[in-house]
């Protein structure tokens, strides 16, 4: 199934107001507002969404973004680096589990990690400026999990425990 979502009109992301988010908001604001992103999913628990940052230079994500449903063995059969079930618990829910939260609501959280492609930056003769010369020919970002969560029910309402985020 392909979900082509529009979403680089205003208003659809923020970022950080540091270096990284400034980066990214200016990479993503050079395209088209109308532009859509694709989501493809190649079964109910696993997709991929689409992007540009795979051939820029010192960026070079891996492929495209993964895009996991949560569930206790995620990290079995999807690896720890792209799907981590004890790392997805609610700052808004204190003393439930990430565990708990995926029994309770079980279609609500989505893992899309940021995995950079090592083999690229091992070819990269760049020197991170910020880095110790022992980190040279490695990424200068670390690999990041998103984890999205529903917080608007089907109905309108908003989510139990998301929303409060």
């Amino acid at each position: 199934i392909n979900l082509a979502v529009p979403t680089a009109r205003a208003g659809m992301w923020s970022w950080l107001t540091d270096t990284i988010g400034d980066i990214l908001r200016r990479y993503y604001s050079s395209g088209s507002p109308d532009g859509l992103k694709h989501f493809t999913f190649q079964s109910a628990t696993l997709g991929n969404i689409s992007t540009g940052l795979t051939n820029v230079p010192l960026v070079w994500v891996k492929d495209n973004f993964p895009f996991i449903k949560y569930s206790h063995d995620c990290d079995k059969e999807y690896g720890s680096e792209y799907c981590d079930p004890t790392k997805c618990a609610s700052r808004s829910a204190p003393g439930t589990t990430c565990a708990d939260l995926i029994d309770q609501y079980p279609d609500d959280m989505w893992s899309r990690p940021t995995v950079f492609d090592k083999q690229r930056w091992a070819d990269n003769v760049i020197p991170c400026p910020w880095a110790p010369i022992s980190n040279w020919r490695k990424p200068w970002w670390p690999d990041t999990t998103y984890t999205l969560k529903r917080i608007v029910m089907a109905d309108g309402s908003p989510h139990p425990v998301f929303w409060n985020e």
